[in-house]
Parts: structure tokens; sequence; C-alpha cells
């Protein structure tokens, strides 16, 4: 995703309300990336392709044992 579009989706919410956001810039990743240019694509890959829902899996674990 670019950070206009973030900005964006960012900018219609309620700014009082509390998010969870995680975030990874092509830097985290310099030692793998062999082409600067392929960056663009892969963090639109990973937006597009990659099956995020372990990671709500694992945040509403972590929300039952704050809770408890």
């Amino acid at each position: 995703m670019k950070a206009k579009t973030a900005v964006k989706i960012l900018s219609e919410l309620d700014p009082e309300e509390s998010i969870v956001i995680a975030m990874w810039q092509k830097e985290a990743f310099e030692d793998i990336i062999k082409d600067d240019d392929d960056w663009e694509c892969i963090a639109q890959s990973i937006t597009d392709e990659l099956d995020w829902g372990w990671v709500q899996e694992d945040m509403a674990q972590h929300i039952e044992k704050f809770q408890s």
C-alpha cells in the first residue's frame, strides 16, 4: 500500500479512535531485497496476497489474556 492510501484511510477515522497499526518499510528488508525497484511491487503483493488472518487470531488471544 502506498503511504498516501494509508493517510486517506486514517483521515476518514475519528481522530480519537484507538487503532492498531503494523507497518514495515523497505529498510527493514534491505538485506534481502535484490533490486530497490522491486519494493513497490513487493509491498503491493504482500498487501494483496498475504493472509493476515493469523495476526487477528494472535491479537484476539492477546486481548483475552489481557482482559483476564
